[in-house]
């Protein structure tokens, strides 16, 4: 059988808004999904905080943070969501958040950074001082990039993540956001890299844009991180047409992951 060039497609963790869930969420996304389909795959997962029933609401919604002013980015019920979604179905190439799950992917970046250093600590021999039992200190191995949508600006933010400027990222807001301000929006913006961020400006208020236009815009950031991580003229990447189905974790993840039986052995 002929060899057929394969590429592994994007893994997104999506995380929804105050008052949302990962079920509403992923029916808001439903549309970018479809039309990012061919080079991403989208993850939810529903905040820690069960939000009380609002006057015509049937189940209850959820939030990150009980309190919606303190957003602590080490606060436990936060980890905990983080930490499981990745042992569970990570690892993920990218994080999308939208509004206060927008600050639930900033902590993500701070795991990210932190799962990195702590590989890098073993593989330069100090794994012998790692004890075992810390799998879920890898949580966020594997982060590439972020996308945030109408997401506010956390006080002390810099000082608060200091590891967002290595993340190429996207930042999407409405000049008509009036929950959360198109200025907060680029002040977040700010702290990424200036060379490899990118911001897309709507009028559709505090929402994911539904216009095909901003959909088509944002597939095409996925499909430019895919060519990013995953180039097409990679060699180990080329497959027999008559293998069964690929795994989730791609050659460049497993990479990552395979110091971890070393630093934590059966």
């Amino acid at each position: 059988a002929a060899d057929l060039l394969w590429r592994p497609r994007l893994r997104v963790l999506c995380l929804h808004g105050r008052s949302q869930t990962a079920a509403t969420f992923e029916g808001q996304l439903e549309k970018l999904a479809g039309k990012a389909a061919s080079s991403a795959e989208f993850i939810f997962a529903d905040g820690p905080v069960e939000l009380p029933l609002q006057h015509g609401e049937r189940e209850n919604t959820r939030g990150w943070w009980a309190d919606g002013n303190d957003r602590d980015p080490a606060d436990v019920g936060v980890s905990s969501v983080l930490e499981k979604v990745w042992l569970e179905q990570g690892p993920f190439d990218g994080v999308l958040g939208f509004s206060e799950g927008g600050i639930a992917a900033l902590s993500y970046c701070n795991r990210a950074a932190a799962a990195q250093a702590l590989v890098g600590e073993a593989s330069s021999g100090a794994g012998d001082s790692i004890v075992e039992g810390r799998c879920k200190d890898f949580a966020g191995l594997g982060l590439k990039f972020v996308v945030l949508v109408g997401t506010p600006l956390p006080k002390n933010a810099k000082s608060k993540y200091p590891s967002l400027g290595h993340f190429p990222s996207l930042h999407i807001f409405s000049e008509g956001d009036t929950i959360v301000p198109a200025s907060e929006s680029r002040s977040l913006a700010a702290l990424f890299n200036a060379k490899t961020r990118k911001e897309l400006v709507h009028e559709g208020g505090h929402a994911v844009p539904p216009g095909m236009d901003h959909t088509r815009r944002i597939a095409t950031f996925f499909e430019e991180q895919r060519n990013a991580i995953y180039p097409a003229d990679k060699p180990s990447q080329q497959v027999n047409a008559e293998e069964e189905e690929h795994p989730m974790v791609s050659e460049e993840q497993r990479e990552e992951l395979m110091i971890l039986p070393d630093v934590f052995p059966e």
